[in-house]
């Protein structure tokens, strides 16, 4: 992988890709963690006298979504930087402007999923980017599984490099990936199940114990015969079945669960698994499911997790996630998290000085824990 320190980037046009796919709420942005990441970046770039280009996606639009536009993302940016930040509606006015910038400035192209050409990898896109530049920096990360456009097309047409952010990200799962500090414990929960078990599958043989919530515990549970209700669940296990022994003792699951008829509702009970109704949802991980797992987590020797245990878009499903942050503060193993949701209740539980590693990555982590590459990050080369 090339190095953005490694290459000639000074005086140079600089398309920097980044993943400021963060949370807004009345047109502010919410958390600006992804954003504050590439930071060194941007800065490193700017001492190297380097015009610079962000390139990033915000949500999954088909066309513009005034909702979506990066407009409020390049403000944010700007007050981080102290500096106004200009702002590109489309290709067109960069090609114009980019030329104009000062040494050192940095300007924000519009959300790259309003062409549609973003995420059908399409060459002419890649092209029409790649016409802005002299240079292609990817500090993507938490996009680089996508094969998209500017991920995977851009930096074969221009001179490229990988940022400070995936440089540390890479190190650091790196260590993860060669553990020595075991029990190696992966706690998996969230709503993106498929995704997930076909990273479990391939990291079997690297881990020690699987602790799984949400979607995970359902599917395996539901494969394994038990009545889950009206709760989340798939078929994604059928092809697995000839590979992955659901009874070895590395796949460890809940006991308990908080259930009810309503995920936006607030009556639910504490149930045993043998016997939840046939119009109840799981909606959070139990009392006995939370100490088994806090278990696990004050044995090991190194933790990485990804995904809430419950359904935490309601209040009343927050606390099995929420005492999980507090069983990996408590505990003297190293610890690694990654995703979206898992960072809203590390930053609820305000833990954030007992985590060892923050990826900007969810998906992209455990890909990258699973392959040691990802497809993004293999153009770089």
């Amino acid at each position: 992988m090339k190095l953005v320190q490694e290459i000639d980037v000074k005086n140079k046009k600089v398309l920097l890709r980044t993943n400021f796919d963060v949370k807004l709420r009345d047109g502010k942005v919410v958390d600006g963690f992804h954003i504050k990441a590439v930071l060194p970046t941007i800065e490193y770039l700017q001492q190297q006298k380097a015009r610079v280009l962000i390139l990033s996606h915000l949500g999954r639009p088909k066309a513009f979504e005034d909702s979506l536009s990066l407009q409020p993302i390049a403000d944010y940016l700007g007050e981080l930087l102290k500096q106004d930040i200009v702002f590109f509606k489309n290709i067109t006015d960069a090609k114009n402007g980019f030329d104009l910038l000062k040494v050192g400035q940095v300007a924000v192209l519009e959300n790259l999923r309003f062409n549609q050409g973003e995420e059908k990898a399409d060459k002419e896109f890649a092209i029409s980017l790649a016409e802005l530049g002299e240079v292609y920096i990817n500090d993507a990360f938490a996009g680089a599984h996508r094969e998209h456009a500017s991920t995977v097309l851009l930096p074969k047409l221009l001179p490229h490099a990988a940022g400070f952010l995936i440089q540390n990200e890479v190190d650091m799962l790196d260590k993860v990936r060669t553990a020595q500090d075991r029990p190696l414990v992966f706690i998996m929960g969230g709503a993106k199940a498929e995704t997930k078990f076909k990273i479990l599958v391939n990291l079997f043989d690297k881990v020690d114990h699987f602790c799984l919530g949400g979607v995970m515990a359902n599917l395996v549970l539901k494969e394994k015969g038990v009545n889950i209700g009206k709760s989340h669940a798939g078929d994604y296990l059928k092809e697995y079945m000839g590979t992955l022994d659901l009874e070895n003792e590395k796949i460890q699951l809940i006991e308990d669960a908080l259930v009810g008829e309503d995920p936006n509702g607030n009556i639910f009970r504490v149930s045993n698994l043998e016997d939840i109704k046939e119009n109840e949802i799981i909606l959070d991980i139990g009392p006995r499911s939370i100490e088994k797992f806090s278990k696990f987590i004050k044995e090991a020797g190194t933790v990485v997790w990804n995904g809430p245990m419950g359904f935490i878009e309601n209040d009343n499903f927050r606390q099995g996630s929420l005492t999980i942050a507090q069983a990996l503060k408590n505990t003297s193993a190293k610890v690694i998290v990654g995703g979206g949701e898992t960072a809203q209740i590390i930053n609820e539980a305000e833990i954030e000085g007992s985590i060892d590693y923050q990826s900007t990555g969810g998906g992209a982590m455990l890909q990258y824990l699973a392959n040691g590459t990802l497809p993004a990050i293999e153009v770089l080369e």
